[in-house]
């Protein structure tokens, strides 16, 4: 289908970018590409400049770069520029790029990107990359202070996905750039009156949405490969063959077979090939249009980026997509082969008879492909009309990238078996015919592609390019994987480029060699990748390497590769829990209790020294402990445990600040009215344990966190002794005695004298006890304990050997001349969440496990690839991580986006750390499903984490009016009113169904009628269907739960303290140590700031409503104060002072309901799509020492509290 994009005469110079990639206060790289041969040099200076005001001595200290020639229009580059080092820190930088073809020197503003009139392209003129006219691009340089660096986050980004009408969140990010510049203006504070109240609005967007990020992080699924909308793969493939001129000889095409590669047939031509499964006819066809060549990637990444190749609407003002054509009708398409095999022509290849024969009887399938071409193709134009925006913000803030499945395919390298058939290496398909290549040639293009496009900018020093200046190294994977792409000049002859090395591998009857060198660089083969001796060079490694890190110096990032180097467990075997490790008496019980009572002399010493008091409690204190795990008698160990509360709230009383005080006198009174200290022994260690927890979790300042510290280690002790494990004692008691420090001493005396003594105690009976401690090695126990009852566990998603060098080596140990709060975070990039929402992973998993006993591919289905699918990788990830003390685990993958707290312990190796896990998904591919999530997540969960079926309260159901809280069925009904009063129109209506009316026997009164009840029946069944789903999964839980074989040991994990002794009994009665496991206590963060609609520009649409009585209004306030389901991006942002962190604030933007009223343009943005600006705020904050995190109290009213 010709002129399906961008005419090939009016094509810009620059086809893509200039895009900031990696910067360091010593560097900064810009991809670009072109569309004709040229050399490409930066230019850098400090501030916002125009264009004009650079010259020619800006130019001369960088480096000229010959851009690399892929094909007849297309060629790459990475340009560099030096930058002063720390002076640099802070600061805003102004870029020009100068592209000089043959004589002919141009830069940003004479190729036309900085709309000053330069451009005959109404689109390009009127979105200039530097947001106003004749100004450059910039970005700012990562800052010296943490506090005051500015992050986003974003992943998931599907050109036709998302629900109806909701746009592309990363133009969010656009906005929030031309805000902090001035660009564009804020809404002013203002004053309001609805009803009887008089309101004041503060100015909007709040401060942290006009402040500039310095570093922009992809997540993963930055393309969708896999699932491209019809008629947006047709302007692919045209443009494809115009970008790279040269045919990529596909495996297994010819001219008699390639209708089976056209647009909306793929699935099928990839379903013979052992690749994917092609659905039924009429079922979502996600594969209907994948990419093949390598050609077709480029242009892929060109249309998600950039707004070059986008054909143009016939005023200039928009972009269109082609409609469809004609069909040709399989019946017809298999009468034409048939009459070419009578004529002897071979052109059907053995591996394609069973699809020819099944061919004939799906004449209804090129209906379902046109179908499904008019339903992606207004999403898809919609995308079109807003990536101009992304091109700016792009060519504005340091962006760096990591690929998950979608950058390749769906669900790429799953599992064992799923690896097996991408790469033929499956016997039964490998041997079906050539056909079975196809998988390895996907698989190398979409990686060629990513190394070239994503990665050449996240690591230069892969592609030769070190120091700025330096020649480039040819020898560097990257660079040796380039070169076997890089084109020669045009052909006289065809009027083309030469096809490239990787290009060509003969027609469908040639030989095919699967281990040529890109395919060892890309660790296709052999597979699994060997990983090289610990100590291994990167440049040294014989396939690439995905994964990066980078010390910014305020911040160290780790970029985690999830995808190449997973470890894929065996089939399971039969399960015995004969042999298991029983729990038995600890040989160590003597001498940790003997350990802790010297401690305890060691500190009465150090008091008797003066009159410190807090050292004298602190003594006392430790005694109690000790002496209450040493007492077996219940009421003289009521006695001990009532000493421990009184000494621990005295302490507290005389350390801590008033507010965290009064936190503390809660939790006491709170324990003492419970009842514990009447119950039997071990009830009472372990309540008085969890007291100890959660007094160390309260909000203290950073200095105080090494007392907090000493509470939690302390509750830990005897949290050992409640549950008796004879593996534990050691590690915990080491624990203790690892927190009575020097710094412990500074809380509570700072007398020089205490520390020297104290010091001296720990050196004198430490090592008897480092020699009692015994190595343990639960790895077979491990993969026995965490079962999902079929006795599989999903793919590792980093082997334990490629932890080492991706993250174990990546780690700096805190500086110990730093006090715990200055130590610099880590920032750790895992494409899927580490810590996924506990609802989504239970209904994951327990589904799983019902369709893999009913014989089903359990797994395949249901897409089981968490971390949490096999828990002994990710006690193998936390251990790798053991180091750290600061960090925070940035994700997307999931389609909606949360904040959690994970406290993880490992008994047996003494771990002990904190997890910020921040979640932002999917910048555009929400549907009604996440949408409906992120309200679910709400109703279903209490404060605490748990679930909770009960707080569905009627009220929420019910349309009962305020103050009681708001009301989902009131909601339903105001809208109904609304769109009654004001927009009811039959023909209207008509439309909106496409038609389909015709066939209802409806009058125009039944028909209102109809539309006005019809918000309030849907949000009544949605009721109904969750009430039903909910009790379903709690049906399913407990049948698998009758047989202790089938318990899910994982439970163990984020069960709350009371459920974790429950278990910790059940493991005990059929003769398992729970220490052989893990611990993950987990707080979901929310958002219940008053009247947060207030602060954001989506306040525009519900300043009408009355505050006191609409639930409009009010559930505009409470939505999504948990879990965000709509398209979405993400703010990170660190908190404290002077360069000490103690809190990290996550902010997700995303756009409060699909179909605005209006739709809303930026000032300037004359022409092209509407954009939208109205989007809202979630936000969610926490310390790291703290578990009663901000925004985070207890709310009195609204959905899902009773």
């Amino acid at each position: 289908m010709a002129d399906a994009c961008r005419p090939v005469e009016t094509w810009p110079v620059v086809l893509l970018g200039p895009m900031v990639r990696r910067v360091t206060p010593d560097a900064v790289s810009v991809f670009i590409a072109t569309s004709v041969a040229a050399t490409a040099q930066l230019a850098v200076r400090p501030g916002r400049l125009l264009a004009t005001q650079l010259g020619d001595g800006d130019f001369a200290p960088n480096p000229v770069v010959t851009l690399d020639r892929l094909g007849d229009r297309l060629w790459v580059g990475l340009v560099q520029a030096r930058l002063p080092g720390d002076s640099a820190r802070g600061q805003v930088y102004s870029y020009d790029v100068r592209i000089t073809e043959g004589a002919t020197r141009r830069g940003l503003r004479e190729l036309g990107e900085l709309g000053d009139g330069f451009s005959a392209d109404d689109i390009q003129d009127s979105i200039p990359l530097g947001y106003t006219a004749g100004f450059l691009p910039s970005f700012v340089v990562v800052p010296g202070d943490i506090t005051d660096l500015r992050l986003a986050q974003a992943s998931c980004r599907k050109p036709h996905g998302g629900v109806e009408d909701e746009p592309d969140a990363l133009t969010i990010l656009d906005e929030v750039i031309a805000l902090s510049l001035g660009v564009s203006p804020t809404m002013p504070a203002e004053e309001l009156t609805v009803g009887q109240e008089s309101v004041t609005l503060p100015e909007a967007p709040p401060p942290s949405n006009r402040q500039r990020p310095h570093q922009l992080l992809l997540t993963g699924d930055q393309i969708y490969a896999d699932d491209v909308a019809t008629a947006l793969g047709v302007a692919i493939t045209e443009a494809s063959g115009l970008l790279l001129g040269w045919e990529e000889h596909t495996p297994g095409v010819n001219l008699a077979t390639s209708f089976m590669t056209a647009p909306g047939w793929r699935s099928r031509f990839l379903d013979q090939a052992g690749f994917v499964e092609a659905p039924d006819v009429g079922s979502v066809d996600y594969a209907a249009n994948h990419l093949l060549t390598f050609a077709e990637w480029c242009a892929m990444y060109v249309f998600a980026w950039s707004d070059a190749l986008w054909k143009r609407t016939a005023d200039g003002l928009g972009v269109e997509l082609p409609e469809p054509g004609e069909r040709l009708f399989v019946s017809e398409g298999v009468k034409l082969l048939d009459y070419l095999a009578l004529l002897g022509q071979n052109v059907v290849p053995p591996t394609m008879t069973r699809w020819v024969e099944l061919a004939g009887k799906l004449d209804e399938f090129p209906k379902y492909v046109s179908d499904t071409w008019w339903e992606t193709r207004d999403p898809a134009m919609a995308f079109g009309a807003t990536v101009r925006r992304v091109r700016r913000l792009l060519a504005n803030v340091s962006t760096l990238t990591m690929f998950d499945d979608h950058d390749v395919t769906d669900d790429w390298y799953l599992n064992g078996d799923a690896a097996e058939a991408m790469l033929a290496q499956d016997k039964d398909v490998a041997t079906d015919g050539k056909i079975s290549v196809v998988g390895p040639r996907l698989i190398r293009n979409a990686l060629s592609a990513y190394a070239i496009f994503q990665h050449w900018g996240n690591v230069p020093d892969d592609f030769g390019m070190g120091e700025v200046g330096e020649p480039r190294d040819g020898d560097r994977l990257g660079a040796r994987l380039l070169a076997a792409w890089v084109t020669g000049d045009i052909d006289p002859d065809t009027g083309h480029v030469d096809v490239p090395t990787l290009g060509f591998e003969g027609g469908f009857d040639g030989a095919l060699d699967l281990t040529h060198e890109a395919d060892v660089l890309l660790g296709l083969t052999p597979f699994p990748s060997p990983v090289p001796p610990l100590g291994t060079a990167r440049h040294e490694f014989e396939r690439m390497r995905w994964d990066y890190s980078i010390d910014f110096g305020c911040y160290r990032l780790v970029a985690l590769d999830t995808r190449t180097w997973r470890d894929y467990p065996s089939a399971p075997t039969p399960f015995e829990w004969a042999g298991a490790p029983g729990v038995e008496p600890s040989p160590l019980d003597t001498a940790s209790r003997d350990y802790v009572e010297q401690l305890a002399a060691a500190w009465d010493a150090a008091a008797a020294l003066g009159s410190a008091d807090n050292v004298e409690t602190f003594a006392t204190l430790l005694r109690a402990v000790q002496a209450a795990a040493a007492e077996t008698v219940t009421t003289d160990l009521t006695g001990y445990l009532a000493d421990v509360a009184d000494l621990t709230e005295a302490l507290i009383s005389a350390t801590w600040p008033p507010s965290s005080v009064d936190a503390a006198a809660t939790e006491l009174a709170r324990y003492r009215a419970g009842g514990g200290l009447s119950a039997g022994r071990a009830t009472q260690l372990w309540q008085a344990s969890v007291l100890l927890d959660n007094l160390s979790q309260i909000p203290v300042s950073v200095d105080l966190e090494p007392l907090s510290h000493a509470l939690d280690h302390l509750g830990r002790y005897l949290q050992t002794e409640a549950s008796g494990t004879s593996a534990q004692m050691a590690p915990v008691v080491a624990g203790l005695s690892a927190t009575l420090n020097d710094d412990l001493i500074h809380v509570l005396s700072g007398t020089p004298q205490m520390e020297a003594i104290v010091r001296q105690a720990v050196n004198e009976v430490g090592p008897p006890l480092a020699e009692a401690i015994v190595a343990l090695v639960p790895d077979e126990w491990q993969r026995k304990f965490f079962r999902d009852g079929t006795g599989q566990l999903g793919a590792g998603l980093i082997s334990r050997d490629a932890l080492a060098f991706q993250l174990t080596d990546a780690v700096v140990a805190d500086d110990p001349n730093l006090a715990p709060g200055a130590q610099p975070p880590t920032v750790i990039v895992s494409p899927a969440p580490v810590f996924g929402n506990t609802l989504v992973e239970i209904v994951q998993r327990l589904q799983v496990v019902k369709v893999t006993l009913q014989g089903g591919a359990g797994a395949v289905e249901w897409e089981y690839e968490a971390w949490a699918a096999n828990a002994p990788a990710l006690a193998e990830l936390f251990g790798a991580a053991q180091a750290l003390s600061r960090c925070v685990v940035l994700s997307g993958d999931v389609h909606y986006a949360n904040s959690s707290v994970n406290d993880v312990t490992m008994l047996l190796d003494g771990v002990s750390t904190r997890y910020v896990q921040l979640t932002s998904s999917a910048a555009r591919n929400a549907d009604w499903k996440t949408t409906k999530f992120g309200l679910l997540d709400d109703m279903l969960w209490e404060d605490s984490g748990a679930f909770h079926l009960s707080q569905m309260a009627l009220r929420a159901v019910e349309g009962n009016p305020q103050p009681d809280g708001p009301s989902l069925i009131g909601w339903a009904e105001e809208i109904g009113a609304e769109w009654a009063e004001e927009t009811f129109s039959v023909e209207h209506f008509a439309e909106w169904l496409d038609g389909k009316l015709e066939r209802l026997p409806l009058t125009p009164l039944e028909l209102a009628r109809w539309q006005v009840m019809a918000p309030l029946n849907t949000a009544k069944s949605y009721l109904a269907e969750s009430v039903y789903s909910a009790f379903e999964l709690v049906k399913l839980a407990r049948e698998l739960s009758d047989d202790p074989k089938e318990v899910i040991f994982g439970d163990y994990l984020t069960a709350r303290d009371v459920i974790r002794q429950q278990l910790i009994d059940l493991y005990k009665d059929i003769g398992v140590d729970h220490a052989y496991g893990f611990a993950v206590k987990r707080t979901m963060l929310r958002d219940l700031r008053p009247d947060r609609v207030d602060q954001y520009p989506a306040r525009r649409r519900f300043a009408k409503y009355d505050r006191q009585t609409s639930n409009i209004r009010a559930y505009a306030d409470i939505q999504e104060v948990q879990t965000v389901g709509h398209n979405n991006v993400g703010l990170v942002s660190f908190t404290g002072s002077g360069g000490v962190v103690d809190g990290v604030r996550h902010e997700l933007l995303w756009f409060i309901v699909p179909e605005p009223e209006a739709k809303l343009s930026s000032p300037g943005l004359v022409v092209g799509a509407p954009v939208r600006d109205d989007w809202m705020g979630t936000v969610h904050e926490c310390g790291w020492t703290s578990a009663a995190h901000r925004y985070y109290p207890p709310p009195t009213t609204g959905l899902g509290n009773s």
